[in-house]
């Protein structure tokens, strides 16, 4: 949470040298209708690196809700699925 709603920033934690890519969705939900963010891009992470792949801030009015889903991919295969709301 932040002054002005949530922020959503997904990291890579490297346990091995690896490059790949990632895709971010976030949908948001209210009274006010919804929206969809999408980011999305390459990325390098040596071993034992914590990489920041994006970030996002957006408000979260009362009553709104939130669904963050990213996906990392490395060496052709999806290494990463999590799921936050």
């Amino acid at each position: 949470r932040t002054l002005r709603g949530i922020r959503v920033t997904p990291i890579v934690n490297a346990n091995l040298s690896l490059s790949g890519d990632f895709s971010l969705t976030i949908t948001k939900g209210g009274a006010d209708g919804s929206s969809d963010i999408s980011q999305g891009g390459e990325f390098d992470a040596r071993r034992g690196e914590r990489v920041e792949l994006s970030s996002s801030e957006f408000s979260l009015e009362r009553g709104a809700r939130f669904r963050a889903v990213l996906k990392v991919r490395a060496g052709g295969n999806e290494v990463c699925r999590d799921v936050r709301s």
